[in-house]
Formats: structure tokens, C-alpha cells, sequence
């Protein structure tokens, strides 16, 4: 334990054995096999090792121990049961509309109105509700059943049964009230997966393992369209089908290890050890990240309640208390849901990450394509049909297939770069793809209807090219970046909150697609459907402004040293981006200089950081401490990896 200590505050000291007192060869080797593994497995090891990046990525995944291969295959299930049902609600919806005797109008929502809003309601319901209920009741019921692994197996088994409930429903309201059952599965698996994944993961592969869960969404998306062609014109098989996945999901949900951090604040540290035990490979691998983890828990306490109650000029300041209390734990105890909700919006950190992670939370579902996805049958339909068995015509259903399709082929491209490229790197080209795009769909409705091939063909093209640029960065980046980017002490309320914020709007945009496109077409559907897609253009277009402008790099980073990124204000990331990468991209790109080095933010935000961290030394020079010196900066801040003291934390700059 005191030797992972040791290198939990510097894990390069492995190189200078002496260091570190009875540290054994094996141990040695194991922690300098570990780094190597992540450098070929990102394909920056000096020797080029594989020929395809995707051996380079397999390879990562092999050395991981079983229990982080259960962690991470039960992330995939839930993913995949989120995609299956959205696929699921897209094929089965007029499909029971027409059923049940409800008559329903895409084209022109106004004939039945009310119908047409009843209808969307029941397809929103499950992201509604799961919007507010996981916010609300996600933490809770984590603490009620006593870890994130019995929250999930509960989760499975609600999905599980207003799945199978659903398919015996004889009238919508039955159906409505199955989807809102289902919205507190949804929520809770949304939620609590990702983070799991984030907190059991290698750091140096944690944006591969988060990006499993939008890849493994696609794959439940196609899956769905695949089953709707397998079972044509069956909505209750469709409605049915993700309990399949559910069975899988809960069966390994109950083989997967806690999360070790769960367990360490509820004080259990002897549960976080073995839990770490279980997803590392060696003793001093656990040792170390159980008190990397812990003792970053405990500082970023102390050093919130210091920002809380301040200590007046010229008074000395107290010793520090996180080295030998349970500060973390004992502050949960006094702190209630509401309090914990607000600090997100109180504390600068949490705001700053906040805005990182809610822009393209938001800009996935503003850019329009869980419109396509809930749509896209009726967006495919045959101009010609008559009625609500005609629009899920064969045509469509295959196009649908291709769509989803589309979508899981592209994901990968995300999935074997989020690491090596950044989430930035990926987000912002996404995002300006997007754009053009929709644009470029938009009018390819004006194509006549008299040439169905031609429409068919452009419209089904774009859709394509959309998919390509938003399944490599708009689609995964979003739910990585929310699942890594918050204090660990509040990274469950955030979490919550950012899935409240994707399934509310995606709850409130879903029953207005059909009255938006009328009433942008003025009855004319071909009109309607691109103008609202020339609407989502724009807000895809102002999203991408504001990712470039507050949206931080978070790839370089371990999950504890998120503190390194957001400290910096934003008019400072500001100026980096506008001068040191605008200087790197001219070099890189322009004058096509191979020598010029991309600048790293999160080294740009140390370098940073450590000149104000001086700067309030010198300023505070004559301030002596109750010890009766002046402690220099290496005293009062962490070490960093290469040695040298780096501030983690500064009372000064409002953290």
C-alpha cells in the first residue's frame, strides 16, 4: 500500500528504483510493461508496431483483466438495449397507431392534431420521464440499492418488463403507461453505464472505453432495423425485441465488479481495494489507483470548503486536513441532493466543465438526427402511400437498415481515434460535416416526385454523408466528455444532469417533429422538411462556434487530473486556441511543416497554472505558515508525472 502510494504521486518513479523502498522487480516491470502496452495500443510507441490502427486498439483491449472486460461488455449491452429501443419506436409507431384506431397525419398534423401530439407523447414518453426521474432519482436509488451494479441490474429488469409489457398492449394509454416504465430503465442505464466505465478504466484508454458505449448504440440502432426487416409488419415483435439484449445486459451486470469509486464513498475501502483488484492486473496497479483516487477525493473537499470559508489576510493557514480525514465522505453524509445539484452551478470547475460537456450534449440532438432516427421511415416513405402500412413500405425498411448501418461503420473511425486525436479534435470537424450536410439534404426534396429514383438516391446519399460526419465525433464525444470531465466528488450529479439534458430535449423535440415541418412548409411537406432541416443547419453551425470556443481537449489527461484542464479560465483557453494553435495549424498546414509539434492544453494548462502558483508565492512571500516557515511550491502542491511540482489545485485562482 505505501509503495502505490508512492507511485500514485508520481507513476514514472518506477524508473528510479531506489525511490521507492522494497518496490520488486516484478513490479518493475509490470508498471513499465503497462505504460508500453498504452503506447502501442494508441500507436505511439517509438517502434511502429502493428500495420492497422485497429490491431493497435485490439491489442489495448487485450491485456485487460476479466472484470474490466465485464465492465466494459455490460456498458455495450445497455447501449445497445438504448439503441434497439429507439429503433424499436421508430418502426413499431404507426404501426399500433393504426392498431389501436388512432389516426394520425405526419404529413399534415392538423387534421388531427391532437392524435398527431398523443401520438408523438407515447414515442417521447421513455426520454421524458427518464430525463426527470434520473435526475432526480438515479443517486438515490444507486444508494438504495447499495451500488452502481445492483442500480444497473434493476434498471435491466424494469426495461425487461415494459419491454414484453409493451408488445400485450390493446390501447395507447397501456402503452403509454409501459413507456414511462421503461423511461426509468433508460435513465438509469444511461447514467450509471458510462460512468462505470469512466471509473474502472485505464486512464490512458478511457476514451476507447466510453466510446464503446455511442458504438455499441449504433450496433443496437442497426440491430433494431434489421429485426423490423427480419419481422416486416409486426410492430409487437418490434416493440418486444430489446428484451433480448436486456436478458444479456442483466446477466453480465451481475457478474461485473462495483465501481471502486461507489465504494470508497461509502467508506468501504477494503470493497474499493478488492474492486480495483479485480479490474488491474498486479497489486501495485490497484494500490495505486485506490489512492490516487482517494486522496484526490479528499483534497478536492478540502480545498472547497478552504474556497467556502476563506481564511483572512495575514492570518497563517491551517495544516492540512486531507491526509488523515474521510473529508469527502463525511461532507456527503451532511450534503443533500439539492446541494449537491447546485455545486455544479456554484463551483467554477464544475461550471466550466459544465459548459464542456453540456455544448455537444445539446448539439447532438439539435443537429437533427434523432429526427432521422424516429423519422426516418415516415422521411423514406413512398410519396404515392396511402396509408400508415404503405409508408413502411419494403423500400423504406431497407433504407432504414442503411441508414443504421451507415451509422455503426462510421463509429468505429471515432472509436480507434478518440484517444490518439482528442474529443475536440474529432467534435469540431463533426460538427462543421454536419452542417453541410443537412444543408445539402435539405434540398433534395425540391427533386421532382415524378423521378422517385433520383430522390431516392440523393436524399438517401446525404443522409449517408450526415451519418459519416456525425457518427465520428457528434455521436460518441458527447457522453465521453460527460462522463469524464466532473469532480469526482460531483461526477455522478453531472452525469445525471447531462442525460437529463439529452433526454429532456430529445423528449420535447420528438412530438413536435411532425407540426415543426408543417408549420415551416405551410402544408407543403417537401418545403417543411427543408426548412427544418435548414433550422437544424443553423443551430448545428452555432454549436460548432461554441464548441470551438469553450470546449477544452480532455484526451491527454488521467480521470483525477481533470483539475489541470479547467482551472484555467476561459478567456485563457481563449487565447490558446486563437494563438498557439492558430500558430501550430499555419506551420502544420500552410507552410506543411512536418517538424512543428501539436501543443498539448493540458500541458499548456500546467505551464500555465505554475506560473500563477509563483506568482502568488512571491506576492505572498512574507505570509509564514504555523510551522514557522514559508513552505515552498513543491510543499503545497502534488508532483507531477516528470518530477517536477505542478499545482493541482490553487486557492488563489477561485477553485
Amino acid at each position: 500500500m505505501i509503495r502505490g502510494a508512492k507511485v500514485a504521486k508520481d507513476d514514472t518513479i518506477y524508473n528510479n528504483p531506489d525511490a521507492v523502498e522494497g518496490m520488486t522487480a516484478a513490479e518493475e516491470v509490470e508498471l513499465r510493461d503497462e505504460l508500453q502496452r498504452a503506447l502501442k495500443a494508441a500507436d505511439m510507441s517509438p517502434e511502429r508496431v502493428y500495420r492497422w490502427r485497429l490491431q493497435a486498439v485490439l491489442s489495448g483491449f487485450q491485456d485487460f483483466t476479466w472484470g474490466l472486460k465485464v465492465v466494459l461488455m455490460t456498458t455495450g449491452a445497455a447501449a445497445v438495449i438504448q439503441g434497439w429501443t429507439q429503433s424499436s419506436i421508430n418502426t413499431s409507431g404507426l404501426g399500433w397507431a393504426d392498431d389501436f384506431g388512432l389516426r394520425v397525419d405526419l404529413d399534415n398534423p392538423n387534421l388531427n392534431r391532437g392524435n398527431t401530439l398523443y401520438f408523438g407523447l407515447i414515442n417521447a414518453a421513455p426520454f421524458l420521464v427518464g430525463s426527470v426521474l434520473g435526475l432526480i432519482i438515479n443517486d438515490q436509488l444507486q444508494w438504495f440499492a447499495k451500488g452502481r451494479r445492483p442500480a444497473l441490474i434493476f434498471a435491466g429488469v424494469v426495461s425487461f418488463a415494459s419491454f414484453i409489457g409493451s408488445a400485450y398492449c390493446t390501447s395507447p394509454s397501456q402503452l403509454l403507461v409501459c413507456r414511462i416504465i421503461l423511461g426509468i430503465g433508460v435513465a438509469a442505464k444511461a447514467s450509471i453505464a458510462p460512468i462505470l466505465a469512466a471509473e474502472a478504466t485505464e486512464d490512458r484508454l478511457r476514451g476507447q472505453s466510453l466510446a464503446i458505449w455511442q458504438f455499441m448504440d449504433t450496433v443496437g440502432i442497426w440491430l433494431g432495423f434489421s429485426f423490423n426487416l427480419a419481422t416486416f409488419g409486426s410492430w409487437r415483435a418490434a416493440t418486444a425485441a430489446p428484451a433480448i439484449p436486456t436478458i444479456v445486459f442483466i446477466l453480465l451486470a451481475y457478474l461485473s465488479p462495483e465501481s471502486p469509486h461507489f465504494l470508497l464513498r461509502k467508506s468501504d475501502f477494503v470493497g474499493a481495494f478488492k474492486s480495483y483488484r479485480r479490474l488491474r492486473n498486479t497489486d501495485i496497479q490497484a494500490c495505486r489507483d485506490f489512492w490516487r483516487t482517494h486522496s484526490q477525493l479528499q483534497y478536492e473537499t478540502e480545498m472547497e470548503q478552504r474556497r467556502q470559508n476563506p481564511i483572512p489576510q495575514g492570518e497563517p493557514e491551517s495544516e492540512d486536513r486531507w491526509p488523515r480525514e474521510e473529508l469527502y465522505q463525511d461532507q456527503l453524509k451532511r450534503s443533500s441532493w439539492f446541494q449537491q445539484m447546485v455545486n455544479l452551478f456554484r463551483l467554477p470547475y464544475s461550471k466550466r466543465a459544465c459548459v464542456t460537456a453540456g455544448i455537444p450534449i445539446v448539439g447532438q440532438i439539435l443537429c437533427g438526427v434523432n429526427a432521422i432516427t424516429f423519422y426516418s421511415s415516415e422521411l423514406f416513405k413512398d410519396p404515392h402511400a396511402t396509408n400508415n402500412y404503405e409508408i413502411f413500405s419494403e423500400k423504406a425498411a431497407w433504407l432504414s437498415f442503411g441508414f443504421g448501418l451507415a451509422n455503426m461503420l462510421f463509429t468505429v473511425l471515432a472509436f480507434l481515434y478518440i484517444d490518439t486525436k482528442g474529443r475536440r479534435f474529432l467534435l469540431l470537424p463533426s460538427l462543421a460535416g454536419v452542417t453541410i450536410s443537412l444543408l445539402a439534404l435539405a434540398f433534395c426534396f425540391y427533386a421532382p416526385e415524378t423521378r422517385e429514383s433520383l430522390r431516392t438516391g440523393l436524399v438517401t446519399f446525404f443522409i449517408i454523408f450526415f451519418t459519416a460526419f456525425y457518427s465520428i465525433g457528434l455521436g460518441p464525444v458527447p457522453f465521453t466528455l460527460s462522463a469524464e470531465v466532473f469532480p469526482l466528488a460531483t461526477r455522478g450529479s453531472g452525469m445525471s444532469f447531462m442525460v437529463f439534458l439529452n433526454f429532456f430535449l430529445l423528449g420535447i423535440l420528438i412530438p413536435f417533429v411532425p407540426s415543426l415541418t408543417h408549420s415551416f412548409g405551410g402544408g407543403d411537406s417537401n418545403h417543411g422538411r427543408t426548412n427544418l432541416l435548414c433550422f437544424f443547419a443553423f443551430l448545428s453551425a452555432v454549436c460548432f462556434l461554441l464548441s470551438f470556443a469553450y470546449v477544452r481537449a480532455t484526451s491527454r489527461p488521467k480521470l483525477v487530473e481533470m483539475a489541470y484542464i479547467f482551472a484555467v479560465p476561459t478567456k485563457d483557453h481563449w487565447r490558446f486556441q486563437l494563438i498557439d494553435m492558430r500558430r501550430w495549424i499555419v506551420r502544420r498546414w500552410f507552410f506543411l511543416d512536418r517538424s512543428a509539434i501539436e501543443p498539448q492544453f493540458v500541458t499548456w494548462a500546467v505551464s500555465h497554472l505554475h506560473n500563477q502558483a509563483q506568482d502568488s508565492q512571491s506576492e505572498e512571500q512574507n505570509l509564514v505558515q504555523p510551522n514557522g516557515r514559508n513552505q515552498t511550491l513543491s510543499e503545497m502542491q502534488p508532483v507531477g508525472q516528470n518530477g517536477s511540482a505542478v499545482p493541482l489545485f490553487n486557492v488563489h485562482n477561485g477553485l
